[in-house]
Order: C-alpha cells, then structure tokens, then sequence
C-alpha cells in the first residue's frame, strides 16, 4: 500500500507498508522532507496494529527517538493513528502526534 501524507502547513512525506511473509511482520519505509527515513517495523495487537521504528533526529532538538505508532480501527471507514516517542530508549513515553484517517468517499481523478 502507497500512502501520501500532506499536511495543512510545510512539508508532507509518504511511504510504503506490506506484510513480510518470511517475518510474519508488517514494514512501513517512511520517507518525509524532515527529519528523514525511518522503517517501522510490528503487527497486529490487542484490535489494531502497533509499529516500531528508530527515528534519528525526530526530537524537538534534533534528538534521535525510538517511535510507536498504533492503528486502531474506529469504524469500517475511520482509523486512528497515534504516534509516540521515547528518548530514554522506551522507559517513558510522550505522544507526538494522533492522527485520525478516513476513507475517501469518491473516486480518485
């Protein structure tokens, strides 16, 4: 799956997502204008899906993270997407962004 992301203000990004038959394990290479790549890597949990990933120079400052997001279906048409980040390699964790997505309701042109 393709995902172009554009936000209301700067710089957008996309990536791509699969499933790792070898791995059982689903992959997500995201590529953004900033802070740079990052590959999370997880699967399904409790009812979505939760994916990790190392993220350097995605903090405030500069500073390299360890990043979790989780997707949790709302509804058959609406998922949210919460974004976390730790800086002490995962003994706290701060949320960095909460992203709700929905499906377009028509066709592309």
């Amino acid at each position: 799956m393709r995902e172009n992301w554009m936000p209301l203000n700067g710089p957008g990004g996309g990536s791509l997502n699969g499933y790792d038959p070898q791995t059982g394990l689903w992959r997500q290479f995201w590529i953004g204008a900033a802070p740079g790549p990052v590959e999370f890597v997880g699967g399904p949990t409790g009812g979505g899906m939760a994916m990790t990933g190392y993220w350097q120079g995605f903090g405030p400052n500069g500073e390299d993270a360890m990043v979790r997001q989780t997707f949790t279906p709302i509804d058959g048409d609406t998922v949210r997407q919460h974004g976390e980040a730790s800086f002490d390699h995962g003994l706290t964790w701060s949320t960095r962004y909460d992203l709700t997505y929905r499906r377009r309701k028509e066709p592309l042109e």
